[in-house]
């Protein structure tokens, strides 16, 4: 790899993720009246795709000592759900893989332009309207096969803080494997910021533990 397509790579795990999902953590602690989930699912959604390329490209140089060319990386699309099933599935354990897809999946049907609902309220022809608060709540569907979420006071909060634990042990687990080298050898240069961002405490969390927790937390 040469030293310009070192600097591109390290620059986009900077700049980039570093800034969306720290901009993501600063609106779910700092919003106590739910105004900003939105804001705080596009920056999800946006770092979650660049770590995954930059994951993919990795791998994809381990393995034929070649950068992706721009039709390769075009071809993994969007849709973060579908990279993650195609192209990062071995790396995630099966216990918690229900946790993760359904994540994923609503990420991408809330923020992807083809096949979501960003612009759906401005169909004007029909009656569809978009609310973000009513897609945030698909998290409980994995959840509530395990747990009681009866007599919830805010099913809303109780669903963007399952789904905020989701992510950052989704994102702490694609992070430590560049950090351990377990994908590339070293391309990227891992400076304070990246190594926030996959704390021990969101890498080894037992899930259900944690949002069991959560639960308590939000019953009457």
């Amino acid at each position: 790899m040469s030293l310009e397509q070192l600097k591109k790579l390290n620059d986009e795990m900077i700049d980039g993720l570093c800034s969306f999902f720290k901009g993501a953590n600063i609106l779910i602690e700092k919003d106590t009246e739910i105004v900003t989930i939105y804001a705080y699912l596009l920056l999800q959604a946006t770092g979650i795709e660049r770590l995954q390329k930059i994951v993919f490209i990795l791998k994809y140089f381990s393995e034929t000592k070649n950068i992706p060319n721009e039709n390769i990386l075009k071809k993994l699309g969007h849709r973060i759900d579908k990279i993650h099933v195609n192209h990062l599935l071995e790396h995630f354990s099966d216990t918690e893989k229900i946790y993760f897809e359904t994540a994923l999946k609503l990420l991408t049907e809330i923020v992807n332009v083809k096949d979501g609902y960003r612009y759906v309220n401005f169909n004007f022809q029909d009656s569809k309207s978009f609310m973000v608060q009513q897609q945030v709540v698909k998290i409980l569907e994995p959840i509530k096969l395990e747990f009681d979420i009866t007599n919830i006071l805010d099913l809303t909060k109780l669903s963007w803080n399952i789904l905020d634990l989701i992510l950052k042990k989704y994102t702490a687990i694609l992070i430590d494997l560049i950090i351990k080298k377990e994908i590339g050898n070293g391309e990227i240069s891992i400076i304070s910021c990246v190594q926030q961002l996959s704390p021990k405490k969101y890498l080894f969390m037992n899930l259900n533990l944690e949002i069991e927790k959560i639960i308590n937390n939000y019953k009457n």
